[in-house]
């Protein structure tokens, strides 16, 4: 195939362009979402928030860049995925994005037939590729800190303090996703919210006794989607086929009734009409 990536191109244009962004612009923020990791996560999360028609959104990495971030490429160890080869990625139901469409259109559909599972390699490949089709800016050597309340703010929101190549700065969103496990550069991170202090662990399930119920990991003021789970039994586990749209649906519901007043407003303001009244006024039943 000349262009490897024509099932995709022809997939994005059937699909139709993004939503245009329906949130509202509020002064003193930054960011509609911040999403935190540049990885498989992150991409889904960016990807599925635009075609949801939310924008403002950020994603960063703490890696100085592509080549360093994640684990694909740097400490993972296996040569294949453990997971299944046709098990959903990061592409939203769009299977022109996904990994088998990508690696048949560039070695074959019997290449990927003989796989057993999928190379380590190659899904970082894939990977990158994926962020690069879509378009997908990963601000990389900006590392998060802290995690605050954004006090003052006309609707609910957070404080993030980052560090940008050396130089410290603070950041506003009204969203925050962490879309990653914390790796080395992020493990000192303290974050606070309304005084709960979350572990660096966070946001995976932590155990509390025998009922092993979450605790202030699973703060739902970070974790819009509610992924918080008592325990991770085979039917629960992270799935981003699940997981993302519902937490994406969240964010949306989240955003929509926080500013629903400015959608009222919006939705009532006076429209000039098309035609005058005199067009139809002998139309109109008089009783």
């Amino acid at each position: 195939m000349s262009d490897p990536d024509q099932l995709a191109r022809e997939a994005l244009r059937l699909l139709g362009p993004a939503p245009e962004n329906w949130v509202p612009p509020r002064d003193g923020f930054d960011h509609n979402v911040l999403s935190v990791g540049g990885g498989q996560g992150s991409s889904a999360f960016a990807y599925a928030l635009r075609r949801a028609g939310i924008g403002g959104v950020s994603v960063i990495d703490a890696a100085p860049d592509a080549t360093q971030a994640g684990v694909w490429l740097t400490r993972a160890r296996m040569h294949k995925l453990r997971t299944v080869k046709n098990l959903v990625g990061p592409e939203p139901g769009v299977t022109a994005l996904g990994f088998q469409a990508w690696y048949e259109a560039r070695h074959g559909s019997e290449a990927y037939a003989a796989l057993d599972r999928i190379p380590r390699t190659d899904w970082a490949a894939y990977l990158d590729w994926f962020r690069r089709f879509l378009d997908i800016e990963v601000r990389y050597g900006t590392q998060l800190t802290e995690i605050a309340p954004h006090k003052g703010a006309a609707v609910p929101g957070l404080a993030v303090q980052l560090v940008v190549n050396g130089q410290a700065r603070t950041e506003t969103t009204r969203k925050l996703a962490l879309a990653r496990s914390l790796h080395a550069a992020h493990r000192r991170v303290r974050r606070r919210i309304g005084g709960i202090a979350l572990s660096r662990r966070w946001p995976a399930v932590q155990r509390e006794g025998p009922g092993h119920r979450p605790v202030a990991g699973c703060d739902p003021r970070l974790q819009p989607g509610r992924l918080c789970h008592r325990r991770r039994t085979p039917g629960r586990r992270p799935s981003m086929r699940r997981d993302i749209p519902a937490a994406v649906r969240r964010i949306g519901e989240d955003l929509f009734l926080a500013d629903l007043d400015l959608h009222e407003a919006r939705a009532r303001v006076d429209v000039e009409p098309d035609f005058s009244p005199e067009l139809y006024a002998g139309a109109v039943w008089r009783g």
